[in-house]
């Protein structure tokens, strides 16, 4: 039987089922978890949903043993399902799925939900047409595609939320250049379908079904990547990394991805002597692709780590892990900031700053730890972006920070020397 029509607030609402609830077989386990771009997968393609405005509400599929996915979007307004039996196929955490949002949103509770408190449906889920039911489609994504747009869920769901109610297309899906892919949506009508589902096809058979009653939106790229494999995750890594902010504008800005630019290694007389220790911990090569690289070794280390530990401290009086990595961020603003003044021929001095001053008031250990490693992930992709854009003139040029002179390349050198020695920090004393 299928659900009645809906009138009125509910006759628009859409919400999303982003799909997290595989076993990551041909990837070797925790794929949803390991950084793209410097943070988990399973976040990027979470981030365009929110990020398209387009949907009421977003739930995330995970196993029930897994709590690393949704300490993964911790601080992201999104609700986790829990999937009884996930290893039975996708078409389980989809029937789980809408009937557990079908069963919290009739109960009223359309907002968001801590992800450590998900729901836990114990019924094998059947569709009761007497619910009340505050949504009229559900939007199905899939949470290993981290090239996905937040333009796309917007196109989407606009073209099925912009046609007359009694018009509306019972699929819509987005047609890129290679084809179908998704997100897809299904109308309301549709949902007895995808209750009835069963095994690892998911929802291909609802849309294969009837293609008279299938609508496309055109999509001018290629579809995102599936990341099943170890060697997909390099080419998604390589090809573009998608916003990381917490609420992006959108999830669409491609990021910086580094090529092999020299910046020659300062000469002792470039720099003060106490950065000598930074400059000299940093092996030969390339400076850019080590930048990087120090980038996705931070970001790893971070989404190991559970949210409570990152207040821990190793010694009384010490920094707390996330004083840390904020204390790396501001201090690579500050860098950056003397960087672009002697880049651009600005000799004017600049103050020195107290390090131990900056923490306190930044109040890190009151943030996500998620909140403070996008942060510091933004940062790096600015530093890198600037560095890019140098001209090799600009590399010997100098400036005078700290009641010092100190050359542009220098400056750059001693960013990653400072991280290199904080990194080896944490691993020794923290971790």
């Amino acid at each position: 039987m299928a659900p009645p029509p809906l009138e009125g607030r509910g006759a628009g609402r859409v919400f999303a089922i982003l799909l997290a609830a595989g076993s990551a077989r041909r990837f070797g386990g925790g794929k949803l978890t390991t950084p793209v771009g410097g943070i988990p997968l399973v976040r990027h393609a979470t981030l365009a949903l929110l990020a398209s405005g387009a949907v009421d509400v977003v739930l995330v599929a995970t196993r029930t043993d897994d709590d690393a996915v949704a300490d993964a979007l911790c601080g992201l307004d999104v609700r986790i399902v829990r999937v009884p039996n996930a290893e039975q196929g996708m078409s389980r955490s989809l029937r789980v799925t809408l009937a557990a949002a079908a069963v919290a949103l009739a109960e009223g509770v359309p907002g968001a939900q801590a992800p450590s408190r998900g729901l836990d449906p114990t019924l094998d889920p059947t569709l009761d047409a007497t619910l009340d039911l505050t949504a009229a489609a559900v939007l199905v994504a899939l949470g290993d595609q981290p090239g996905l747009a937040a333009a796309t869920v917007q196109a989407v769901v606009e073209r099925w939320r912009g046609a007359p109610a009694g018009g509306r297309p019972a699929v819509v899906l987005p047609a890129y250049r290679d084809g179908p892919g998704h997100p897809v949506l299904f109308d309301r009508a549709l949902w007895p379908e995808l209750f009835a589902l069963e095994g690892d096809e998911g929802a291909r058979s609802v849309v294969r079904r009837d293609p008279a009653r299938v609508a496309s939106v055109m999509v001018d790229t290629p579809a995102p990547q599936d990341v099943d494999t170890r060697a997909d995750l390099a080419r998604v890594t390589r090809i573009a990394r998608v916003s990381t902010m917490p609420l992006p504008l959108s999830s669409d800005t491609r990021h910086f991805v580094p090529m092999p630019i020299a910046i020659p290694r300062p000469a002792a007389s470039e720099y003060a002597p106490f950065y000598a220790r930074y400059v000299a911990a940093l092996p030969e090569g390339e400076l850019l692709p080590l930048l990087d690289a120090q980038h996705d070794e931070l970001q790893s280390l971070l989404a190991a780590i559970a949210e409570p530990r990152g207040t821990h401290r190793y010694a009384p009086g010490k920094w707390s892990i996330k004083e840390l990595v904020g204390h790396l961020t501001d201090t690579e603003r500050i860098f950056t900031y003397r960087l672009l003044c002697a880049a651009r021929g600005d000799a004017t001095p600049l103050p020195g700053f107290d390090e131990n001053a900056y923490v306190p008031p930044a109040e890190f250990d009151a943030r996500p730890l998620a909140s403070i490693a996008a942060e510091a992930a933004a940062v790096r992709r600015a530093t890198l972006a600037l560095l890019d854009g140098l001209p090799a003139s600009a590399h010997a040029r100098q400036g005078n920070a700290n009641g010092a002179p100190i050359s542009v390349r220098a400056i750059a050198w001693i960013i990653a020397g400072h991280e290199r020695h904080h990194l080896q920090v944490l691993r020794e004393r923290y971790l």
